[in-house]
């Protein structure tokens, strides 16, 4: 999936590199969201992760947001879906894959 943020086209990625610009721009340990603020953090870190090019500002990418609520969304939706897709790949590694009656 992917997101326009100024004429530019951006995938968006739930990633190990995703979750290192998120510790990165908040200085917490992992995931949390203490407030509106982590919850754009991890949407622009995802836009960040999605890409070893992305040359986008935390600056510019509130600005856009700011102009194009859709934006947020849309990051907001695909980090949902990412997230819980990352949960259920993690919870079917840990049963062994089993199928429960």
């Amino acid at each position: 999936m992917t997101v326009k943020i100024n004429g530019k086209e951006y995938p968006l990625k739930y990633s190990l590199r995703a979750l290192f610009v998120y510790e990165k721009l908040t200085g917490h340990n992992g995931f949390e969201v203490n407030c509106t603020e982590d919850s754009f953090r991890m949407m622009y870190a995802m836009v960040k992760g999605g890409s070893r090019d992305c040359d986008l500002t935390w600056d510019d990418f509130i600005d856009a947001c700011d102009a194009d609520p859709t934006i947020a969304t849309t990051i907001g939706a695909e980090l949902t879906k990412q997230v819980a897709e990352a949960n259920a790949l993690g919870s079917a590694k840990d049963d062994g894959g089993a199928k429960k009656k």
